[in-house]
């Protein structure tokens, strides 16, 4: 690493493709290893080096042979889909916007031509003709998954003067893509495919290379969809207005509903991820571990959001449940990777101020209702049953069930061991670290915070911790800062 790093400042006095490969592969390997300031900064060299060579536009590339075009098509859409992971998971503003550049999908060749054993699904091109799905589909499904969700970051939430008329008409439309995308995408990159038991990938590695891309497509796709209406979570639907004059649109009216409904099942569906150990494992060395911890950790505190909102509805227990799963995951699929620790001992602790709050409302007879009730609640939300595939729903009216619904203490005893050890303590059992909202803060940001505002914990549940100057910092908790909220 010493040698390579010296090398950096003499590679950018002629920018060639592996150049720009290398500052893109040594910046990985600096999120991989924690450093995520000097990944930061790596990528973003490698980004204005590509863009110094012209790779952003393809009509400057002049006569070059289809190897070399497809390469730097590539690696350009590489940097792509890497910047806007990096806007997301740190909350920076992109570097590139798609209204500057223009390059073309890259196209099979003889590397990336392998289908899927076992299916065959087609694939719409740019050039609108049906191809079949090879293991280059993932990165182009995965760029357009990407070019959706780009105003999350780049305009949505984050202008001085946000209107909220304006940002409701533009959630709307960003669900509705979403949606569509997610119904688009072919059995070959869907997990419900590789989870039902008619398919074994062991021994495969083409099966297990779809299987791993599955994975990471549908977690990118539910860790999308929590923040395009996180800003929503806390608030209820008197404090929207209806964006259009006209005729009442009830979609408009119920915006939170909505939000709260998507939020529920992409936080549980990503932490149902911990039953495939086996997919999860082959992912363990990989950089996708890394995306994928900060998707749990995103949707770990999602779930205690939820949780918080109603502690006496029977909605709660799943949502526990799933932090639980959660926690398990760096276990059961050996991700050793320094994020996994901390987002560990965040949900942790988030779990026992769960409880901690629970015991409290009963003793006091108490409890947030969250502005429903609990009839309200299991019919708009549902609960998902026991052995619910997640993997196909597509709509967020698919969960609409009663309270009879409600998985059993049987279907998950692992959780329930959690639970029993958490839930009936006494208030003076639970470590003092999390008694009050207050500690938990203060133990997760690693420093004194009294002196900071206590916030809501339904909108703002890491409000305590240091300012997004801090790079350092887990990723994602930016988009619980009050700036990401209409609270």
């Amino acid at each position: 690493m010493t040698v390579l790093e010296e090398r950096v400042v003499s590679i950018l006095d002629d920018i060639t493709i592996e150049s720009i490969t290398f500052l893109f592969l040594l910046s990985t390997n600096y999120l991989l290893s924690g450093n995520t300031r000097c990944a930061f900064v790596i990528f973003g060299m490698a980004v204005r080096a590509a863009q110094a060579m012209g790779l952003h536009k393809e009509t400057t590339w002049g006569p070059i042979d289809t190897i070399a075009c497809e390469v730097r098509r590539r690696v350009w859409w590489s940097l792509y889909m890497a910047d806007g992971y990096v806007a997301q998971a740190y909350g920076r503003p992109a570097i590139l916007n798609e209204r500057d550049f223009q390059v073309h999908p890259p196209l099979d060749m003889n590397d990336t031509s392998a289908t899927c054993p076992g299916f065959n699904s087609l694939e719409p091109r740019e050039d609108r003709t049906l191809q079949p799905v090879t293991t280059l589909s993932y990165n182009r499904y995965k760029a357009k998954l990407y070019l959706i969700a780009a105003p999350i970051t780049r305009n949505m939430y984050f202008k001085n003067e946000r209107k909220m008329k304006h940002v409701v008409n533009q959630v709307k439309d960003i669900h509705r893509r979403l949606l569509e995308w997610e119904r688009g995408i072919p059995y070959e990159l869907r997990l419900s495919s590789f989870t039902n038991g008619e398919i074994d990938v062991h021994g495969n590695p083409l099966l297990q290379k779809f299987a791993m891309q599955a994975l990471t497509l549908q977690l990118s796709y539910d860790n999308i969809q929590l923040l395009l209406f996180r800003p929503f979570i806390g608030i209820e639907n008197k404090d929207i207005p209806i964006p259009d004059p006209g005729p009442t649109d009830e979609g408009h009216l119920n915006i939170t509903i909505t939000a709260q409904n998507q939020c529920w099942i992409s936080a549980t569906r990503t932490s149902l991820i911990s039953r495939y150990p086996e997919i999860l494992r082959l992912i363990s060395k990989t950089l996708p571990c890394i995306h994928i911890g900060l998707h749990c950790l995103t949707a770990g505190v999602m779930l205690g959001v939820l949780a918080m909102s109603n502690q006496f509805c029977s909605r709660t227990q799943e949502c526990k449940r799933g932090i639980a799963r959660i926690l398990s995951i760096p276990e059961i699929a050996d991700f050793r990777a320094p994020l996994w620790d901390q987002s560990s001992e965040v949900l942790t602790d988030l779990l026992h101020l769960i409880a901690n709050e629970e015991i409290k409302a009963l003793i006091t007879g108490g409890g947030k209702r969250g502005g429903l009730d609990e009839c309200t609640l299991i019919r708009e939300f549902g609960m998902p049953e026991p052995n619910l595939d997640f993997s196909s729903i597509s709509s967020v009216l698919d969960l609409q069930r009663t309270e009879d619904e409600a998985p059993s203490a049987d279907d998950d005893h692992s959780f329930y061991q959690v639970q029993g050890s958490l839930q009936h303590l006494p208030l003076g059992a639970l470590p003092d670290k999390i008694s009050t909202q207050t500690e938990f803060y203060q133990g997760i940001g690693g420093r004194d915070n009294t002196n900071r505002r206590i916030p809501n914990f339904l909108s703002m549940p890491f409000a305590g911790l240091p300012g997004n100057g801090d790079l350092d910092r887990l990723g994602q908790i930016w988009m619980w800062d009050d700036s990401f909220s209409f609270v």
